[in-house]
Parts: C-alpha cells; sequence; structure tokens
C-alpha cells in the first residue's frame, strides 16, 4: 500500500517582518499531537489518590552496601524501591483513566456524596472534641489519611468473645468503655447515637422508633434486638430451610478462601514482601491478630454471598499495628470509643500537603474549554472534526466533571496523620470496623491502604457509584457519537463505529439493569445460589468487560486509522477573523 503525503509550501517575506501570521492549514501531526497533549495532562493531574503505604525512616546506609554490581539487590535500596512505587502507582491509574474515564467520573461522584454526607456527622464530634472538620477532611479521610495506631502499653490485654447482658427489654448489650452499645455486626454503621459521657445506657422499644437526640451532641450505636412473640414464629419457620442453604454457602466460600490470596497467611506473606522492599510501617498485632481470628470464626450469617468475601478481605487487613481508616470507620471508631478524640489536623496543615497546582488544573481546564471552542467554531462553518479530536473531547469531558466534583479533594498527599488508639477493639468491635469499611470495583483488598478502587460506604450509598457509572458512560460514549456521520474509510467501518459507540454509551446502563437483575433473580433461589451465584456472576462480568474492551480497542484505533483517510477540509483552520469586531 503507498502511502500518500502533501507538503505544504508557505512562501518567506522578502524583507524582515514584525509579524507572521500562521498559515491557514494544519497538518497530521498537528492534529495528533494537540489531542495526545490534551488527553495526558487531563489525565495525569485528575489524579486524586489514596493516601499511599506509610514507610519507616530510611537508614543510613541505604543504598550504600559495597557489593559487586552483579551482586545487587532490590532489598538493599528502599528509597529507589519507594519512588518506583509511587511512580507505577500514578502511571496505572493513568492507564485505567485513559481506559476506563466513566469509571474515574463515578468514584468521584460517589466520593463527593459521601463527603457531603459524613461531613455533618463528623461536626459535632469536631465541636465536641475541640477539632478542626471541614469537606477536605472528609475527603482526606477517605484517602485512608487518618490511621489508628495500636502502641504496645505492656498489658495483657484478653481478647474474648462479647460479654453480653440481657436488659429488662430482652435487649443484648455490651459494654464498652462505660457505654452500653448494641452489636450491629450487619452495617457496621450508625443508627442512633449519644454522647457517651452524658448516657450509659440506652434503650429502644422498637426498630422503627429512634431515640431523640440533641443536634450537638455525639451519639452510639444502638440497635434492638426483636424478641416479639410474632419475631420468634416467623424466625423458627425460616431457621430450618435458610440455615442449611447458608452453611453450604459459607463451607464453599471457605474453601475458595483458603485456596485464594484472600487468606489471612497469604496476606502476611504479601506483608513481608513489602517490609523487605520498600520498609513498610506495618507489622502484625497478635492482640489484633486474635480477636480478628475469633470473629473469623464466629457466627458471621449476617453476610453471604460476596458480601461475606468483601468482609473477609476488609477484616484481615485489621490484624497489623496499623489501621487505614475511611470516613465511616474513623467515625465508628470514636462513637464506640476506640479512640478518644478525632485526628488533629489543622485546615492549614492539610492545605500544606496538598500537591493540588492551581496553575496546572487551569491550564487543563483552559485546554478542554479550547478544545471545545474549537469543535463548536468548526461545526458552524461546516468543517469537518477528526475523529481523534471527538475521543480527545470525550475524555476532556469526563476530566472536567471530575475536577468539578473533586474540587476540595486534597491531592498527592504522602505522609498520613496518626492518631494513637485508646484500647484495643473487642471481637464484636472488629467486626463492625470490618463491616463498614468500603467496598471495591474489581479486585478484592489486599494491602491494608485505602485502595484506589474503594466504594466508600457502600451498604448506604452504592447507588451513587452507580449513577456516577451510568452519567459518564453515557457522557463518554455519547459524545463519540458526534462523528456517526464522519467520513470513514469504508462503510463496514462506518457501521463499526456506530455499534462501539452504542455499546460504550448504553453498556453501564444496561450492565447495571442485568446485573441487579441477576443478583436478584439468584436471591429468590438459594439452593442455586450457594453453587452458581459466583460462576453466573463471573460468567456475566468477563462477558461485559470484554465487549466493553473491543469497543474501546476498535474505536482508539480507528480514530487513528481514520485520521490518515480524512478528507482535505480537515486540515482548514478555523477563520477566526469572522468572530474579531471590524468595521469594513
Amino acid at each position: 500500500m503507498t502511502i500518500s503525503s502533501f507538503q505544504v509550501n508557505c512562501p518567506l517575506p522578502d524583507n524582515i517582518t514584525n509579524y507572521v501570521s500562521g498559515p491557514d492549514t494544519r497538518g497530521t501531526l498537528d492534529i495528533l499531537w494537540s489531542s495526545i497533549s490534551i488527553l495526558l495532562l487531563c489525565t495525569w493531574s485528575v489524579q486524586h489518590l489514596s493516601v499511599p503505604l506509610q514507610f519507616l525512616p530510611l537508614s543510613r546506609e541505604d543504598g550504600k552496601h559495597k557489593r559487586q554490581w552483579w551482586k545487587f539487590r532490590l532489598a538493599d535500596h528502599q528509597e529507589m524501591n519507594r519512588k518506583i512505587y509511587l511512580f507505577f502507582r500514578k502511571f496505572k491509574w493513568l492507564t485505567v483513566n485513559m481506559i476506563v474515564p466513566e469509571f474515574i467520573l463515578a468514584l468521584a461522584l460517589s466520593d463527593w456524596v459521601l463527603a457531603k454526607k459524613y461531613l455533618a456527622e463528623f461536626e459535632p464530634w469536631a465541636k465536641h472534641d475541640g477539632v478542626e472538620w471541614s469537606l477536605a477532611h472528609t475527603y482526606f479521610a477517605n484517602m485512608g489519611g487518618f490511621l489508628i495506631r495500636f502502641r504496645d502499653d505492656g498489658k495483657d490485654h484478653d481478647v474474648s468473645e462479647e460479654q453480653t447482658s440481657e436488659t429488662s427489654e430482652g435487649q443484648s448489650e455490651i459494654r464498652v468503655s462505660g457505654v452500653s452499645v448494641e452489636q450491629d455486626v450487619e452495617a457496621g454503621v450508625r443508627m442512633s447515637r449519644r454522647s457517651s459521657i452524658e448516657t450509659d445506657n440506652i434503650t429502644l422499644q422498637s426498630e422503627s422508633q429512634v431515640t431523640a437526640i440533641e443536634p450537638d451532641v455525639p451519639h452510639v450505636i444502638v440497635c434492638p434486638k426483636n424478641n416479639s412473640p410474632a419475631s420468634e414464629r416467623s424466625h423458627s419457620s425460616n431457621t430450618t430451610s435458610e440455615e442449611g442453604a447458608h452453611q453450604k454457602e459459607r463451607g464453599d466460600l471457605i474453601s475458595y478462601l483458603n485456596s485464594s490470596r484472600l487468606w489471612i497467611d497469604q496476606h502476611e506473606k504479601n506483608m513481608v514482601l513489602w517490609q523487605r522492599y520498600l520498609g513498610l510501617d506495618w507489622q502484625v498485632d497478635e492482640q489484633n491478630q486474635k480477636a480478628m481470628r475469633l470473629a473469623m470464626q464466629g457466627d458471621n450469617s449476617e453476610h453471604s454471598g460476596e458480601r461475606l468475601l468483601l468482609w473477609y478481605s476488609n477484616i484481615r487487613v485489621l490484624q497489623g499495628t496499623v489501621w487505614y481508616v475511611d470516613a465511616p470507620q474513623l467515625l465508628l471508631a470514636r462513637e464506640i470509643g476506640l479512640i478518644n478524640k478525632l485526628p488533629v489536623l489543622s485546615t492549614a496543615q492539610l492545605d500544606d500537603q496538598n500537591k493540588d497546582s492551581f496553575l496546572v488544573r487551569s491550564i487543563a481546564l483552559a485546554q478542554v474549554l479550547w478544545l471545545v471552542i474549537e469543535v463548536i467554531v468548526r461545526h458552524t462553518q461546516g468543517l469537518p472534526v477528526a475523529q481523534v479530536e471527538v475521543v480527545t473531547l470525550a475524555f476532556s469531558a469526563c476530566s472536567l466533571f471530575t475536577y468539578l466534583l473533586l474540587w476540595n479533594k486534597p491531592q498527592d498527599v504522602q505522609v498520613a496523620t496518626e492518631t494513637t488508639a485508646a484500647r484495643r477493639p473487642e471481637v464484636h468491635e472488629i467486626k463492625s470496623i470490618a463491616a463498614a469499611a468500603p467496598a471495591t470495583f474489581g479486585p478484592y483488598r489486599n494491602m491494608p491502604f485505602m485502595a484506589g478502587n474503594a466504594i466508600h460506604n457502600h451498604g448506604e450509598i452504592e447507588y451513587g457509584f452507580q449513577t456516577g457509572l451510568i452519567l459518564g458512560g453515557t457522557l463518554f460514549g455519547g459524545l463519540h457519537c458526534l462523528s456517526w456521520n464522519s467520513h470513514f474509510p469504508t462503510s463496514a467501518e462506518r457501521i463499526l463505529w456506530r455499534v462501539c459507540c452504542l455499546i460504550v454509551t448504553a453498556g453501564p446502563t444496561m450492565i447495571g439493569l442485568v446485573w441487579n437483575g441477576l443478583a436478584a433473580l439468584l436471591r429468590l433461589l438459594p439452593r442455586m445460589a450457594s453453587k452458581w451465584r459466583h460462576v453466573a456472576i463471573s460468567v456475566f462480568a468477563h462477558i461485559c468487560a470484554l465487549m466493553y474492551l473491543a469497543a474501546r480497542v476498535y474505536l482508539t484505533v480507528e480514530m487513528l486509522r481514520a485520521l490518515a483517510f480524512s478528507p482535505p477540509d480537515t486540515f482548514l483552520q478555523v477563520d477566526w477573523s469572522r468572530y474579531l469586531p471590524h468595521w469594513m
């Protein structure tokens, strides 16, 4: 195949000239490089990653071992390893953003909804503890920026099963630091709270009744135990049929955990490797590990299916001396008295740690707005827009909305703020802390730090992420449809472009509908669910991922191929003189 080219020749001025205007044409590389530069700038600067792993101070001998070059060992160069880890961490999410920008937009929307919600819940505690708290602090908490450190106090803390006592109302209560706290493992989140300073025992008459509280007073968990005769009869009639299915499902999941990377022994091995090569500030805490193992061996019937796997992956990271917690977990730890005070971090200190560059963000936004204006003006002047410019516009639009949603979120913070635990957690408390941990979209949590794919407070506002995924997919795929009638090398390629645009646009919506429908169907078939639930969901997820990936690959390849077959008018510059004021 012969590659044709066209060389633009512009005459030079005869004499020295003060101003020379640019040509009225643009080249293929001009279109390509301008699009790539905008794409890289947006996908790199839009990253608001979680706080990375915390490291121990480097020793003076790091990297100074006198060894022959052929005996080079990575374990002797922790400082270099840390820099490589931090760079590839950002590069990994740059790649994710270039593949699925709607996923980043969905995370941004769910983070924004959660930060707004929990800001109101943190404010009474912040006022009580005398610490500063803002929307940025809530974002920072969800980034894993606040650590709970357990220090060895030299005391032998006996970790045992919950010591419960029946009240006159028949409620099962747990005594923690002088506060009567109802056990709620399922939610791990608050239902009704009251200050541990003011009250020692709190009871509720029914599940629907909530104790009135003052607006400025912190409060603790209270969950009633329904012991009415009707509920007991209903429970006894359903227990026999449900218990067998649940036990079988739990046994299948335990077998899966034992043979996978999700089990705690494998987690400890991973931590040893990270400590060796990076100097990770994390150690196994024997008392926390004992409480964790008791929690895993106990009755966890409130969790089932994927939620049980999620709970296992979240509880195993609580066996260390350092806990990376998000906003719901931090608030729960304060409510149950695991910490005596919210972390102290002033707004000025948080702003100082924030690496967000106003200049870089402004340049990125200016580039996005310029591209939008240029596409609109080219359309009004009847000039074709290259497919690569349309794809860049789709990425830019997702980045623009992500910027706006995360405007108050700290960026590129490397150092976390620590708070010391007041005591060791009880078994029921470590269960609740794990239940309040975030979900993950994709791989389960495998490290103690806050994962970048974490969906916080999944039990209450998980639809915020789904809504963001649908809106992001519609926006991203819909903008690809601007090239619906553009010029393509062949008619078959035009048809494939249209089909792939529809897959990318409607794919997230259809996946959400089918996913929820499939989950509902499996819940109606408990006997089949324990055997086929994971297989069905896994097959469906892989099919959807392959279809989406194939569509994205085609759109990427076709936008470059179509640029090589662009009509001549594509290379004409916009006549900006039409929009300048003139009087002749």
